[in-house]
């Protein structure tokens, strides 16, 4: 038996920066080879404006799943899969995120990783923004570029989430 996802995650943090890294094993893409099982997914450098807070002015650079759309944990759901964020489509990316209790806004430009064997071969930006609408609900807009080789891609849509708390339940639509 291969495990689908054995990762590993870890953060030193430095003030208002911190250094993250998630990697692990990995079945070797169709022309990797057997030097691709142990890699590092994600590993980026992050300065955030409020240390310890979940608001404010964010930047990343590194290895990174540009913010796009619903993030959800597991890669086969439809949404992940098919929705220009398969398994290991990290990218090598700048991105800028500003959070609020009311909304927030991500921007990334992205280059794909031409030394391993990248699952996304193409270059590009994507946009996220979301407005929460009163205490459990929240509307976002998304767009994402991506230009290869052979493919460019275009991807637009709408997310839609609505927390509700007498059954503890989380609708998400995207």
């Amino acid at each position: 038996v291969y495990p689908m996802q054995v990762e590993l995650g870890a953060r030193a943090a430095f003030g208002s920066f911190s250094l993250n890294a998630v990697g692990g094993l990995r079945r070797p893409q169709e022309d990797g080879s057997v030097a691709h099982v142990l890699w590092s997914r994600e590993h980026y450098l992050m300065w955030q404006q409020k240390p310890g807070e979940n608001t404010g002015f964010y930047v990343r650079a590194g290895r990174l799943m540009p913010t796009f759309g619903l993030r959800l944990a597991e890669h086969v759901v439809y949404t992940q899969r098919f929705g220009g964020r398969p398994l290991y489509g990290e990218a090598y990316a700048l991105a800028a995120s500003y959070i609020d209790p009311k909304f927030e806004v991500h921007a990334s430009g992205f280059v794909h990783d031409s030394i391993t064997a990248a699952v996304e071969k193409g270059d590009g930006g994507a946009l996220y923004a979301e407005a929460r609408v009163g205490e459990h609900a929240a509307v976002g807009v998304e767009g994402k570029y991506s230009k290869g080789d052979d493919v460019t891609s275009i991807y637009g849509g709408l997310t839609g989430k609505l927390y509700l708390p007498g059954p503890k339940l989380l609708l998400l639509a995207e």
